[in-house]
């Protein structure tokens, strides 16, 4: 793990100083290469660096003049080349002066980006039927690109990469949307196809976009700060290391698969994934298709934060050259993960064959369009209606998931007929009804469908406030001053925050916070917001916990993944204690590797207990560890066992939990702990992700 860690530091340093350097040589970003697909019947950009103020010529072997250009101060050439329909394979020849490169197996068709988090990361071997899909992935004419993973604080010039022919030795590591995508284009059009993939497990949208167009729109500038999470992915570095080098390879346009690392703040994501687009589309000088997933059932922490954040995406649509693919029917509401990856590349497939390529085809699900109120004595008072409905509705199975409320807000499950393309809507305990709710949950599966069997998207009629947003409550420990330093904020400015510090429910009745706390005890801290009189925010809460161990050194300790870092090596040891959300700072997370921690107490202490919290939660792969083995004493050369490496059989659970292991010591003196955590390695054969890196997450070592 540190060499790989290493390894990665180091491609990032070079590539870092190959940005800012102008090559005295001629040369071509990743991207440009043999084995590439470029655009049909385009002004395809190709681009490189020479010496400044060369004359550059790119020539293509099949019928055409030749593109010349001169480099400019820095270096930098682009040409637009000329492509002709789809085929090949061609050459490409790039001269300049005694220098030249050429380019082989060379194939002119279409060309689309697939980016996001980790279910677009997924790969084929990780999907259904893996081992008949790779073993079926003979397709010469469908090109692959992933671009490696990075960080940057300013735009990059250029990725690691290489293009690469599908085959079935090639496949099972590239992202399975956008292959399932990318097969389901070339057998339905017969053109080649090339694929580029540059996504990233866990990563916020804010991530994915620059600094620019963030900083200029106010909404999401006053949101910046909760994508500083890890300082590795904080805003724009993603998009600075990982799509900047792209631009402006030509493309048809992109599929985009995100959203569940910003369901704490999804009514934000309204705005940022509007805003994303805008700017890539800029960024390239194109108004190219996108093509989004609307996230899939699952258990997130918070009452209704994945349906708002489907809501924030079904409004995208209003941006012209969008599409959805819904995937309410084909998730699992206890994996994040859900492995079937097929069906979300041929929905997306689906928008671009008929808005691309004009095939007359079903491309959506059902999208609800206007709710109808009828006579209060009507048999069902409530007729909704749909487009893309043609043909009538289908349900699989009694429907579910509807629900009607009344002017109190309060919403109740209702009893639901289908006629043709309408459902009609009843509830006894909501006579009056005025508003209604279809899948409008986490974890809701849908079952209603149009005669493509495609899903209905989940939407409400309604436009009462959620209260899924919660304040902010932000913790450090101060080593200096051994004081904890608590600071809460909330993302309305206008709002009251009261807390308490004692684990009673806040109100408006409690402590208006103002300033900054300093306390230098065990607290439960809990925080509300209140705006004229009306609470506004759902109840926050967080612990810090005193114990001897707060001024301990870890003196070596396994590298966790670059992903979850928490606060460093101070994230043991500090007392500020995670919840079950695992992508917040209390959390250090480590990839299919057995974990070792030393520490030193600084001094001999008799020492009563110590435990170590682990997290457990199944659907996000994060796994207790099969054994746990502590080791203790005066000298950290010859550490004797005070916990013998103790099985762990692992079960299955559903729901995410924190579990704290420990030790009687019975004021045993030491100075030096180590701790020695097997990981399961891989997720168990009953796991969803059979076979995949099981991850290990913990964040407290507590020693009383």
């Amino acid at each position: 793990m540190r060499i790989h860690w290493l390894l990665f530091l180091l491609t990032a340093f070079l590539i870092s100083c190959q940005s800012s350097t102008s090559p005295a040589k001629l040369k071509l970003p990743t991207i440009i290469g043999s084995h590439m697909v470029l655009q049909q019947h385009a002004e395809a950009a190709i681009w490189g660096w020479a010496e400044p103020g060369a004359t550059i010529i790119v020539k293509g072997s099949w019928p055409s003049l030749p593109q010349q250009t001169t480099t400019s101060q820095s270096g930098r050439w682009e040409v637009g080349l000329p492509t002709p329909e789809a085929g090949g394979p061609f050459t490409i020849e790039v001269k300049e002066a005694e220098n030249s490169i050429l380019l082989e197996d060379v194939l002119i068709g279409e060309v689309w980006l697939g980016s996001g988090q980790s279910n677009m990361e997924w790969p084929v071997h990780q999907a259904d039927q893996a081992d008949q899909e790779i073993a079926a992935a003979d397709f010469p004419e469908i090109r692959i690109f992933t671009v490696e993973k990075a960080t940057a604080d300013t735009p990059l010039e250029d990725a690691v990469g290489e293009w690469k022919v599908c085959k079935p030795t090639t496949i099972g590591d590239f992202s399975a949307v956008a292959y399932f995508f990318g097969r389901e284009l070339h057998q339905e059009l017969g053109y080649p196809v090339g694929l580029i993939a540059s996504s990233w497990g866990g990563t916020p949208i804010q991530a994915w976009t620059n600094r620019e167009a963030l900083s200029h729109n106010p909404v999401i500038k006053a949101s910046l700060d909760l994508d500083a999470i890890l300082d590795e992915l904080k805003p724009a570095t993603l998009y600075n290391a990982m799509i900047a080098p792209l631009v402006p390879f030509t493309l048809t346009g992109v599929i985009w698969y995100q959203g569940e690392a910003d369901t704490y703040r999804p009514i934000a994501y309204e705005e940022l994934l509007p805003n994303m687009i805008r700017q890539w589309r800029k960024a390239w000088g194109q108004e190219f298709s996108f093509y989004f997933v609307q996230i899939a059932p699952f258990a997130y922490e918070t009452p209704l934060s994945a349906a708002a954040l489907r809501e924030s995406q079904r409004k995208t649509l209003s941006l012209p050259r969008t599409g959805m693919a819904a995937t309410m029917d084909i998730g699992n509401p206890d994996d994040i993960h859900p492995t079937n990856k097929q069906d979300v590349g041929k929905r997306l497939a689906l928008w671009a064959l008929a808005k691309d390529y004009g095939k007359d085809i079903v491309f959506s699900g059902p999208l609800f369009t206007a709710m109808e109120l009828l006579p209060p004595n009507a048999l069902n008072p409530v007729r909704l209606h749909f487009a893309h409905a043609e043909g009538g509705l289908v349900a699989n199975g009694p429907l579910t998931h509807f629900e009607l409320a009344g002017k109190d807000e309060v919403f109740y499950p209702a009893e639901a007929q289908l006629d043709a393309n309408y459902v009609y809507l009843k509830s006894e305990k909501v006579p009056r009804p005025v508003a209604a709710r279809y899948a409008f949950s986490n974890t809701a599966e849908s079952n209603l469908f149009n005669q493509a069997g495609l899903p209905v998207s989940p939407f409400r009629t309604d436009d009462w406030p959620l209260l899924f947003t919660k304040p902010k409550i932000d913790l450090a420990y101060d080593r200096v001053k051994d004081r904890f330093r608590i600071t809460i904020d909330f993302q309305d400015s206008l709002a009251d925050i009261h807390y308490t510090l004692d684990g009673q429910k806040p109100n408006n009745l409690s402590p208006k916070y103002t300033e900054r706390l300093s306390l230098s005890i065990s607290q439960q801290i809990k925080a509300v917001a209140y705006k004229d009189g009306e609470q506004v925010s759902r109840i926050a809460e967080r612990e810090i916990l005193r114990h001897k161990g707060m001024q301990a050194e870890i003196i070596n300790m396994t590298t966790p993944s670059k992903r979850y870092l928490g606060k460093g090596k101070y994230t043991l040891t500090n007392g500020l204690l995670g919840t079950t959300r695992f992508d917040t700072p209390e959390w250090l997370g480590f990839e299919g590797e057995d974990v070792d921690i030393v520490i030193d107490l600084g001094e001999p202490m008799k020492v009563d207990r110590i435990s170590i919290r682990f997290l457990e939660s199944q659907g996000a792969w994060i796994f207790l560890p099969k054994s746990l083995e502590i080791k203790g004493g005066l000298d950290p050369q010859n550490l004797s066992s005070l916990l013998h490496p103790m099985d762990m059989p692992v079960a299955q659970q559903k729901k995410a939990s924190i579990v704290s292991y420990g030790h009687e010591l019975e004021g045993k003196e030491v100075r030096y702990l180590s701790f020695h955590a097997q990981t399961l390695g891989t997720c168990p054969s009953w796991h969803q992700g059979a076979g995949g890196k099981a991850w290990l997450f913990l964040d407290e070592i507590i020693i009383y």
